[in-house]
């Protein structure tokens, strides 16, 4: 009798601490990554409109600091949220009537022309995260991860879209931009 309560008590107390570890691995494995929360706060930052010039390239400062601390697997992540908003944003852009479009595109041209003048943009050019020049495989290699994270249909409306921009910037007197056109 008494070795069975013994048994008894051992099997609840092997229980809860299963339990608990569990829970604890289930917390673990389920939480927000802390570096990549970080970088979409201080990307919500940047997306703030009220922001002076000397204030966005700290918060770009920071943004590109602690991007420059992720992973590969954490920048993936923190960046599939934001390709995913573009999408979102081309695909309702090809929804509009044709004014509407016009008018998205010369709100777009303002904004480019607004952060224009504050200076180039962090981490641009041929430039990997450290500031290093890539190499051409580099490049390569990052080309065809970008071909594997989307599909042909919204390569196909990027492409129009900044047709469709640039033939916008032209109307107004405006060059076309580097991007894709």
């Amino acid at each position: 009798m008494d070795v069975s309560r013994t048994c008894q008590r051992l099997l609840r107390v092997g229980i809860v601490a299963l339990s608990i570890f569990l829970a604890v691995l289930l917390y673990l494995r389920l939480r927000p990554d802390p570096h990549v929360a970080r970088a979409r706060e201080l990307a919500k930052q940047m997306a703030n409109s009220t922001l002076s010039a000397e204030q966005r390239r700290e918060v770009g400062r920071q943004l590109r600091d602690q991007v420059q601390k992720l992973n590969p697997a954490q920048r993936r992540d923190f960046f599939q949220d934001r390709r995913k908003a573009m999408e979102k944003r081309i695909a309702d852009f090809f929804k509009k009537s044709r004014q509407e479009q016009v008018a998205q595109l010369d709100e777009d041209i303002n904004r480019m022309q607004q952060f224009r003048g504050q200076g180039p943009p962090p981490g641009g050019g041929p430039l990997n995260i450290a500031g290093r020049a890539r190499s051409a495989e580099d490049r390569d290699t990052r080309r065809r991860e970008r071909l594997d994270q989307n599909t042909p249909e919204f390569r196909a409306q990027m492409a129009e879209y900044f047709k469709q921009l640039n033939a916008r910037r032209q109307q107004r007197g405006l060059r076309a931009t580097g991007l894709r056109s």
